[in-house]
């Protein structure tokens, strides 16, 4: 058991004199684990959270980096080399583009590049396997999960997308590859590469530049899927998002869904209710009463927020 904390003070160590108005001052994040402080790395993954809202349907909908962010945000929670590999490349991506920028402008030579060049191999390749793997796993689990809360029959596919060219006889969506094969690639797709990343400054080639294709029956699902089919995609992603931390963590995150429930009908709802029902903890939000009339929840807590006051019902 974990007694967790999370704070934010005002950064007081540089504060102008001048500055007396409370909103104006910078804040710093302050980490507890059982009262003692830690740092970011050592915070994530202790307190495992999936979180649904509205706005995740912009995970088919909005750019590429929303997508990355879910599978980082995924993979971090349950493997802490994964953050850290993640936290060196951006850093290696920034330091890579610099050099990029300053041959251009005749200010650095092109071997000074190769140091950052391997560095963006070393840890690119082993996030783009990890994405990889994590994706397969995923595809099989939001599958199952679909089929349960959609009414159509339709095939779901979720194919990890990376900015690499390989060849034909791989088969990205049933085939897992290894590191050593995603160094090969990465480093022959920047030897393809090479003279655009010099004429454009920056770096053309990594996991920065990944993508997932997810597919409705064959089609591009932001075309084609309705509202309401794009919303339990989303949903199904997230509970397989948490039956993987389950089983990797052994523990349970905490289930958060926020206004879930009114797109839905009450068999769907229902389901939904039976699907979360085995994890520890869920939290729940609806704007109106009825739509948790559900005999899942009868030994639930129910609190009802008006104007900033909760009240227990």
């Amino acid at each position: 058991m974990f007694n967790i904390e999370f704070e934010l003070k005002p950064d007081t160590k540089n504060l102008d004199s001048n500055m007396n108005d409370y909103k104006s001052y910078k804040y710093k994040k302050i980490l507890k684990i059982n009262g003692a402080k830690v740092s970011l790395n050592s915070f994530v993954g202790v307190f495992n959270v999936v979180m649904f809202e509205a706005n995740d349907l912009m995970l088919i909908f909005g750019s590429p980096i929303l997508r990355r962010r879910f599978l980082d945000i995924l993979i971090s929670q349950t493997d802490i080399q994964y953050l850290k590999a993640l936290q060196r490349y951006n850093q290696v991506i920034k330091n890579r583009n610099r050099i990029l920028k300053n041959i251009s402008l005749k200010n650095s030579s092109y071997n000074e590049l190769k140091f950052w060049t391997d560095k963006l191999i070393e840890d690119g390749s082993m996030i783009m396997y990890s994405r990889h793997k994590i994706i397969h796993n995923l595809f099989y689990r939001t599958n199952i999960l679909y089929d349960q809360l959609s009414i159509e029959n339709e095939k779901l596919e979720i194919i990890y997308h990376p900015n690499l060219r390989y060849p034909n006889d791989i088969d990205l969506k049933n085939q897992l590859i290894s590191k050593s094969d995603y160094e090969k690639l990465i480093f022959e797709s920047i030897e393809r590469k090479k003279n655009d990343e010099l004429k454009l400054g920056t770096s053309l080639v990594g996991p920065h530049r990944d993508d997932l294709d997810i597919k409705l029956s064959g089609f591009n699902i932001s075309n084609y899927a309705s509202r309401g089919q794009i919303r339990s995609i989303v949903l199904a992603l997230k509970l397989a998002e948490a039956e993987i931390i389950s089983e990797i963590k052994e523990s349970d995150p905490v289930i958060i869904l926020d206004d879930v429930m009114s797109e839905m009908d009450s068999n769907r709802r229902r389901l939904v209710l039976e699907l979360i029902n085995n994890y520890d903890q869920v939290l729940i939000t609806v704007p109106d009463r009825k739509l948790l009339d559900q005999p899942n929840l009868k030994y639930s807590k129910l609190f009802n927020v008006n104007k900033g006051k909760i009240n227990i019902l």
